[in-house]
């Protein structure tokens, strides 16, 4: 579904392959946005160097984005609304 949803928009996920965020991934980044505060719960107590660097995706807008696995198209498309807000409102403070 989200290959689907992210095709409408241009954007080529074909050759995009979902992998666990491993240590060396989390050190070499300058940023790592997470879903869920879950998450970066989960991040800070395997790596806690990582503090600074993890953030969630709704920090500007105050909001967790839910996971759309196994739910409807609608309700990817309203994951997918959320996670294009919240990228813009990064966006406007990181260029």
């Amino acid at each position: 579904m989200a290959i689907k949803l992210l095709e409408e928009r241009d954007i080529d996920l074909g050759k995009h392959k979902a992998r666990q965020l491993t240590t060396t991934m989390i050190h070499q980044a300058d940023l790592i946005l997470a879903m869920e505060q879950s998450h970066i719960s989960h991040i800070l107590s395997g790596v806690p160097v990582a503090r600074g660097k993890v953030h969630a995706i709704g920090k500007w807008t105050g909001r967790d984005i839910p996971d759309p696995y196994r739910k409807s198209e609608e309700y990817f498309r309203q994951v997918l609304q959320l996670i294009e807000e919240d990228i813009d409102a990064w966006l406007k403070r990181i260029i």
